[in-house]
């Protein structure tokens, strides 16, 4: 402990009984317990000038500020610029957190990007809490919860009333009101009489008009299908497709013998052009990932670039496997894997473990263990050749018709079936 404080002065004692003190949000915390968060958290020493995340960025830890001041820039709102009618507006609002404040918290319930940058004002000294220590903190200190829940509200009415005094604000955030849904909840329909302004401070919400839109259209997937919650879509043009199979072989033989795609499951969309895109069972990286919410080991992670994926120290548990909305995650034994060749299956035969296992007790008939698999990008899979997709299925398909896009690629296709925007 002592040497992971080294950059406070003071003894391990006297720092902890002045984070208790000074940190708000840390109050309520025994000793025992905070050491505990010192343990799993990462004190970092930041020098002035250095970014500590960027806009956008995947991660999801919470900081707090046991020295120094960080600066945080996020961008000004279109609505901001038309209310002030000032058209050299600076396109940053910018926020100072000083020695005893925290950070991070919107991404930390959220899940999504970081909704702003966080750059070191001076030299400063930051605990870095990992989202899953905080979460577990959360559950057993109830005001701890409501710290984070009342940060969550003030942020959210800062960036909506920038231009209005912080007593307007105070005021407004003090009548609002933290509520929870379930899944499929209804939180208010069409032609129902305004009650309020809803702040999403966790999962995502579907917006929907009654426009008669049919089931098997893209505008079906895009409000109902997921991928609304999608930032990487893979798709299959099935005027292309020769149901060769090479996607599913070549997903198989980067890794390890097990294809984390499934190119026959999945529904069958048509575009406003009359063409057929079938969406193929594979992980869509979703911006709130449900996977993520309730892993042990916290072995589910997101890159800065956006793809979740499962590290080795997963543990089996199949909480992931529930939790996924979408049915993308598959539980599968653990086993050495020879990459098969034309030789071999001649000789042996394929021998290909089975695609897809339910969770259940850990290890098979073998009494190998099972650990989570989801597509991930091919992360760790290298590019040869310049303009080659980095995913195998995509460089293996000989014919492009399979491809990986983003559902904002999907604008087009809104405009074509709103004609009233």
């Amino acid at each position: 402990m002592a040497e992971k404080l080294s950059g406070v002065e003071g003894s391990v004692s006297d720092i902890l009984e002045m984070i208790r003190q000074n940190v708000i949000l840390l109050v309520g915390l025994t000793t025992v317990q905070l050491r505990e968060l010192l343990f799993d958290s990462e004190v970092r020493q930041v020098a002035p000038g250095e970014v500590i995340y960027e806009r956008n960025d995947f991660s999801n830890s919470l900081y707090v500020i046991l020295q120094g001041e960080v600066d945080m820039a996020f961008p000004s709102s279109d609505l901001e610029r038309e209310a002030t009618l000032i058209a050299s507006l600076d396109p940053e609002r910018h926020v100072k957190r000083e020695a005893g404040e925290f950070f991070g918290e919107m991404s930390l319930i959220s899940g999504r990007r970081r909704a702003g940058t966080a750059t070191a004002i001076n030299s400063c000294v930051l605990i870095e809490v990992p989202r899953l220590v905080m979460a577990r903190l959360l559950r057993l200190i109830p005001e701890m919860r409501g710290v984070i829940d009342s940060a969550l509200i003030d942020g959210s009415m800062s960036a909506l009333l920038s231009s209005s005094s912080s007593g307007l604000r105070e005021i407004a955030a003090r009548g609002a009101e933290v509520l929870h849904f379930r899944p499929g909840d209804v939180l208010f329909e069409e032609g129902d009489d305004p009650d309020g302004l809803h702040l999403i401070c966790r999962g995502s919400v579907t917006i929907s008009k009654n426009q008669g839109v049919e089931r098997n259209t893209v505008m079906f997937l895009l409000k109902e299908g997921g991928a609304h919650e999608a930032t990487d879509l893979l798709l299959i043009d099935e005027s292309l497709c020769v149901r060769c199979n090479n996607c599913e072989k070549a997903c198989s033989d980067t890794h390890s013998g097990v294809s984390r795609l499934d190119r026959e499951a999945g529904p069958t969309y048509q575009t406003s052009s009359g063409s057929q895109l079938h969406v193929p069972t594979a992980c869509q990286h979703c911006e709130n990932p449900k996977c993520m919410d309730d892993c042990p080991p916290d072995a589910i992670r997101r890159h800065s670039d956006g793809e979740v994926y499962i590290m080795d120290n997963c543990i089996g548990c199949g909480n992931c496997y529930s939790n996924c909305p979408y049915g993308v995650i598959q539980m599968h034994a653990i086993s050495a894997y020879r990459p098969r060749g034309v030789l071999w299956d001649l000789l042996f035969g394929p021998l290909l473990p089975s695609r897809t296992k339910s969770p259940g007790k850990a290890g098979d008939e073998e009494g190998h263990g099972e650990h989570a698999v989801k597509c991930d990008l091919c992360r760790d899979r290298s590019v040869r050749k310049k303009g080659v997709p980095k995913a195998a299925c995509v460089s293996a398909c000989p014919t492009g018709a399979l491809v990986r896009v983003k559902p904002r690629d999907f604008i087009d296709e809104i405009r074509a079936s709103d004609p009233i925007s």
